[in-house]
């Protein structure tokens, strides 16, 4: 954004997040948590914000690389959206500030138009701390919000970044498949949950068939 110091920051913002179908506002904080521009004409620039919990998160130098919120209404868009911030720093290293993006949930869930799933299939993105950050059953309506904190999820991440676990499925309660990965880089996990039965149909069918012409060689 250098290069266009010159020129107005908000419509260059604006150019940015009509560019992509992806995110929906585009934000810059300073680093005394003042309103330096964003896409959206509300707040007023100059408006004190650095008490979101992005700026408290991103003061600090072992901040990560990519801070993730929860999906809420922040004061820069009247709808929930996940705040995606990056931190800002100096040439010397101290805190410039944040870039916010923000982003629907349902973004993240968009995958299903296109990946293979089965009807009963959840896909899950949540965060570290336990709070779901999108999710989605094939078919119906995505959410977000969820507390997974004391989770066999959390618990099964806790002890291992990837892999695949047996457990009562939600919302349905059947026994399920539950194959989890660590985002390197980022605070989430991404987890596809599959009716164990719907699995292992295929398997199921394929053992039938090979008993049965067992059984047939045999008589």
């Amino acid at each position: 954004l250098r290069r266009h110091r010159d020129t107005d920051l908000a419509m260059v913002l604006s150019e940015r997040v009509a560019a992509n179908d992806v995110l929906e506002v585009i934000t810059i904080v300073d680093a005394q948590g003042r309103l330096v521009a964003t896409s959206q004409k509300q707040p007023h620039i100059g408006a004190f914000v650095g008490d979101i919990e992005e700026f408290r998160a991103l003061e600090s130098a072992s901040a990560p690389r990519l801070h993730v919120g929860k999906a809420r209404v922040t004061p820069f868009w009247t709808e929930a959206a996940l705040p995606l911030t990056r931190r800002i720093r100096l040439a010397d290293g101290s805190f410039g500030g944040l870039v916010m993006v923000l982003v629907r949930p349902g973004r993240f869930a968009d995958f299903y138009d296109d990946a293979a799933v089965l009807p009963g299939d959840i896909f899950l993105l949540a965060g570290i701390d336990g709070i779901v950050r999108a999710s989605e059953m094939a078919n119906e309506q995505e959410s977000h919000g969820e507390d997974l904190r004391g989770s066999a999820l959390l618990t099964q991440h806790s002890l291992k970044a990837n892999g695949v676990y047996q457990g009562s499925g939600h919302p349905d309660g059947q026994m399920r498949l539950q194959a989890y990965r660590s985002l390197p880089g980022y605070p989430l996990i991404a987890m596809v949950s599959s009716r164990e039965s719907e699995v292992l149909a295929e398997y199921s069918h394929r053992r039938s068939l090979y008993y049965g012409g067992a059984v047939a060689a045999t008589n």
